[in-house]
């Protein structure tokens, strides 16, 4: 497949179960690393780096699957993240997540993803819906120029998506934004452009309004209505 996101876009890619929507993801954030071919971040290669390395270069992203730290606050989940943005590590003999500049971003990151009331408590006995704006304000703190979302509003009420919807809408013009998301009235509100994965394939590439009327879209989810 070949694939070209430019610069302050809003992309969704959609596709059935097994598509490879997640595995692109990983492709592209080095979580595995291609057979073969070429990804470039801003116009350099990026193929050989790691997901460090492409972190650093501006790609973050939030996963499928919970990846947090269950013991933890909520609040030392977010100290970790903005530390790691600012170059700085946490010392025994000195909290720097209690410095006035990464307290005020950290409460700045959990008002805006509703985590405001929940911020000293630990992310274990968090609900589902409230683990996902977690996972996406920790891909947010890194302040990336490219943030990839892979399904961020599974297992949330109708009320916390339309929140998420809002939220990723507002974000700079400047952040390039891709989404992975079963909800086709979420991406069809949230798109610009769509992309439809079958069997790792590339099948369609346009508009919302091109997708709904697309056959090869409909035939691929079996006739339901997008």
């Amino acid at each position: 497949m070949s694939l070209r996101v430019t610069r302050g876009e809003r992309l969704a890619v959609i596709g059935p179960n097994g598509a490879g929507k997640t595995t692109l993801f990983n492709l592209l954030c080095g979580e595995l690393r291609p057979s073969g071919g070429i990804v470039r971040i801003g116009g350099e290669e990026a193929t050989r780096e790691d997901a460090v390395a492409r972190a650093r270069r501006g790609l973050s992203r939030s996963f499928q699957q919970n990846t947090l730290f269950d013991e933890t606050t909520v609040r030392d989940n977010l100290a970790l993240a903005v530390l790691a943005r600012l170059g700085r590590n946490w010392v025994f003999w000195r909290d720097p997540a209690r410095e006035p500049r990464v307290t005020a971003r950290i409460e700045a990151l959990a008002r805006d993803l509703g985590l405001a009331e929940v911020l000293d408590r630990p992310v274990g006995a968090l609900a589902y819906g409230t683990r996902r704006q977690l996972e996406i304000a920790l891909a947010l703190a890194r302040e990336p120029e490219v943030l990839m979302l892979d399904e961020p509003t599974a297992g949330m009420s109708p009320e916390e998506t339309r929140a998420i919807l809002e939220l990723v809408r507002g974000l700079p013009r400047e952040m390039t934004v891709v989404l992975i998301e079963h909800d086709l009235d979420l991406v069809f509100e949230f798109a610009e452009r769509v992309v439809v994965l079958d069997y790792g394939r590339v099948v369609f590439d346009g508009t919302p309004g091109a997708a709904r009327a697309s056959p090869v879209v409909r035939e691929i989810y079996m006739g339901s209505e997008v």
